[in-house]
């Protein structure tokens, strides 16, 4: 184990310093190139003075130009100009090649953490961080698998309630699993249109099947494995061959996409539900369609099949589960009692089990059609169900991120399957190695036996996510809203952690820095703004009034007064000198998320989750217009300078540039997987930057409306974006507790900022986790 352990972190180490070393050469190469490029400007110059001269030589006659230049020979003569001295290797040069490479920590970053526990020590500690969406049960009972709106699944033992490995690859949604019956294949169905195999003995990806053209939504394998079946919001049926994984049947039929699938024994006819209402059976073989069952009133999203083939259970979103005889095609029951859409189906030897999205898991005994058990607790919507074949044992998914165990005589939770729900942001072992401590943005920290591979406890903590980021006018200093309670002050010119600025009693969402760069203001969950002096770290006032959550707040560029903008569909006006509320704008219908200021502190632009853009007249202090084109919430707002144009990001993933002059939208960009969290405008006009909750940060064209490029893909998302030192680099906070600093042009990452050593400080406050650490 030891020898081991040894060998899979050196390996890791030996990865960083390769990759060090890369980016050097990287670095390096760039430079050279330039100086080439810039010797090869000057000898032009000499070439070209070198050629003129020797054409003279080679002319017997000299026309009047060449004559005036041969006169001017004799009269004249050339000197080597004085370049003061020989080329030297600048300081900024020196700084850069002098300045430490690899910086030794004890406390590791979030996916440090996490790559180290898992490949040096085979230890999990990161679970689902998005809605848990499908499950599946190992034909051997052994094994739980879990898919989720992360793109991740999640590979566990069940009996020691232990996470075995995560499968990554998937670029959307895991939306369906199966097990083979010999358990040696796992396969995923994505929101990214592919099937995939993975061995659950090597945890690798075996193959992907391409095909599809939308969503897919169901997998299943015949029993002798010969055939994966997948069915795809493309409204389509596959039938792929194990071993080449190439599709050999594509069968039509539904009037819109299959949203599940599940095969009879004998391997014959396919099943599927859809969202056109309908249930169908497939003779995938023969290539045809064998019957069709009505009777939902919407969409069906689950369907399960009796062993004695006799017997199928259909679920669909108009709350109903629907028994029907395979045989004559008869609908035989309608259970009734899900107050919301019934999402998942499973049948163990006596009962029916139903997932809803209200919150309930419910147990039907098989029979009599009946209601046994209710299963609830502090649930969020339930998406899926699966169960021991005894009954014994039921397992959830749901939209809290959790995999639950039940009791399934009992009807009680027995637990939740270990590991953090959000982004871990750090970690720290022990020094003797049998110990971690991880820190979670699910406001948890964990400590974790490293020699039994299991979670030892769970301490309550907080998140660590950097909300809203935000760069001094002079570029000396960023400043970032942390959901921890704090804002947090770091120096540009050499990435050092600054500060942080306590007061807030809940996690601060929003912050703004004055012009001069002595003012910065913090708008908190607890409802209040608070003003910061930043030469002195001091607290100068708080604000009070808001009744919800404050989300926006901006500074006017006289330094004198200072907006809000609320949960509680309010804008506030407060007057930083005298510590006083101004005025209140009122008018959007929803919570509203960002604000925008004009430059000469003119106008003012809001928008809200109503999906609207109003423009505010701050001397009249009245909305003077408003612009709809959003199809969802609207989350965040850029101007530009001019303030011509302005920049909105939304939650249905679109980007809208809008011409302010004219009142209308100018363009729409779209490429985003997710909601736009936040966008930012360049200075000339040409470029807008977004970062999005697909945990990508990306460079658009506002003339061509396309994407120009992907800074990055991340593993984590990005809640805010701003630009600095005029327009030369990107700065992104990001819900991995760092700030990214990045030269877009360059394509390249100059910077990232973490408070590791402050985190690290105060985690030690915690008597058990310095039991642990220092002990």
């Amino acid at each position: 184990m030891e020898r081991s352990s040894l060998f899979n972190e050196i390996h890791l180490r030996l990865n960083t310093i390769m990759l060090c070393k890369q980016s050097l050469i990287r670095e390096t190469e760039k430079f050279i190139s330039k100086i080439k490029f810039l010797c090869r400007q000057s000898m032009k110059k000499l070439i070209r003075l070198e050629s003129d001269y020797i054409d003279l030589l080679a002319m017997d006659y000299y026309d009047e130009r060449n004559f005036q230049t041969v006169k001017k020979i004799f009269t004249s003569c050339i000197i080597p100009k004085d370049r003061n001295s020989q080329l030297e290797v600048s300081k900024d040069i020196e700084s850069f090649f002098s300045q430490t490479v690899i910086e030794h920590s004890d406390i590791l970053p979030g996916d440090t953490t996490i790559e180290k526990l898992s490949k040096v020590f085979d230890l999990h500690v990161q679970g689902h961080t998005s809605r848990v969406l499908c499950l599946s049960l190992s034909y051997n009972q052994t094994y739980l698998a879990s898919g989720s709106e992360d793109y991740s699944i999640k590979l566990w033992d069940i009996e020691n309630s232990l996470q075995l490995t995560t499968f990554k690859g998937n670029q959307g949604s895991v939306n369906a699993l199966v097990f083979s019956p010999d358990n040696k294949l796992l396969i995923s169905g994505s929101a990214d249109t592919t099937v995939r195999i993975w061995s659950t003995n090597t945890y690798n990806l075996i193959s992907i099947c391409k095909g599809h053209s939308s969503w897919v939504r169901g997998v299943a394998i015949t029993s002798h494995m010969r055939y994966i079946i997948s069915v795809s919001e493309d409204s389509t049926l596959r039938a792929w061959e194990v071993g080449p994984y190439t599709c050999k049947v594509v069968l039509e039929g539904h009037e819109s996409g299959i949203l599940c699938c599940v095969l009879t024994n004998t391997n014959k006819i396919c099943i599927t539900g859809s969202w056109d209402k309908t249930i169908r059976g497939w003779d995938f073989k023969k290539k045809k369609q064998e019957f069709v069952l009505d009777g939902h009133e919407k969409c069906v999203w689950a369907l399960a099949i009796v062993k004695k083939e006799k017997t199928l259970v259909s679920a669909s979103a108009d709350k109903t589960i629907r028994v029907w005889d395979i045989i004559t095609k008869t609908q035989l029951a309608i259970l009734n009692g899900h107050t919301d859409e019934v999402k998942g189906l499973f049948i163990s030897r006596n009962a029916i089990c139903s997932a809803s999205l209200d919150t309930t898991v419910r147990i039907w005994d098989l029979k009599s059609f009946t209601e046994k058990i209710i299963l609830k607790s502090e649930m969020d919507k339930v998406y899926c169900v699966a169960s021991t074949e005894n009954g014994d044992n039921i397992f959830t998914g749901s939209g809290d991120c959790f995999v639950r165990i039940w009791d399934g005589e009992l009807g009680i939770e027995k637990g939740i399957m270990p590991g953090h729900y959000e982004m871990v942001c750090a970690g720290k072992l022990n020094e003797n190695r049998k110990k971690a401590v991880t820190i979670g943005n699910d406001e948890s920290i964990r400590i974790w036996d490293i020699e039994n591979k299991c979670q030892e406890k769970v301490i309550k903590g907080k998140s660590y996510e950097i909300g809203w980021v935000v760069c001094s006018e002079d570029c000396s200093l960023i400043a970032a809203a942390c959901y921890d309670g704090t804002v947090k002050l770091w120096s540009i010119q050499d990435s050092n952690y600054e500060f942080s600025l306590e007061g807030h009693t809940d996690r601060v969402s929003c912050v703004a820095l004055s012009k001069d760069n002595t003012i910065c203001v913090s708008g908190s969950d607890d409802t209040t703004l608070r003003v910061w002096d930043i030469k002195t770290h001091s607290g100068k006032g708080v604000f009070k009034g808001h009744k919800g959550e404050v989300w926006s707040v901006v500074i006017l560029s006289n330094s004198t007064q200072t907006i809000s903008a609320s949960q509680d569909l309010t804008i506030r006006v407060w007057d930083l000198n005298r510590l006083i509320l101004l005025a209140i704008l009122e008018g959007h219908k929803g919570p509203i998320r960002g604000l925008s200021i004009s430059p000469d502190n003119n106008f003012l632009v809001s928008v809200s989750e109503d999906k609207s853009l109003k423009i505010w007249s701050l001397k009249k202090r009245i909305c003077s217009y408003e612009l709809n084109g959003h199809n969802s919430w609207i989350l965040c707002i850029a101007l530009t300078n001019d303030n011509t144009l302005a920049v909105t990001g939304s939650a249905d993933k679109s980007i809208i540039i809008w011409d302010l002059q004219v009142k209308t939208i100018k363009n729409t960009l779209k490429g985003h997987g997710d909601s736009v969290t936040s966008v930012a405008i360049s200075s000339d006009k040409n470029f807008v930057f977004s970062g999005s909750y697909d945990k990508s940060l990306r460079v658009w064209g506002v003339l061509s409306g396309r994407k120009y490029s992907t800074l990055c893909e991340y593993s984590a998302r990005f809640w805010s974006v701003v630009l600095a030192n005029e327009d030369k680099y990107v700065v992104a906070g990001c819900e991995d507790f760092t700030v990214q600093v990045w030269d877009w042009r360059a394509g390249r990452r100059i910077a990232l900022l973490t408070g590791l050593k402050t985190l690290e400080r105060e985690i030690l406050r915690y008597d058990e986790v310095a039991a642990v650490l220092l002990g």
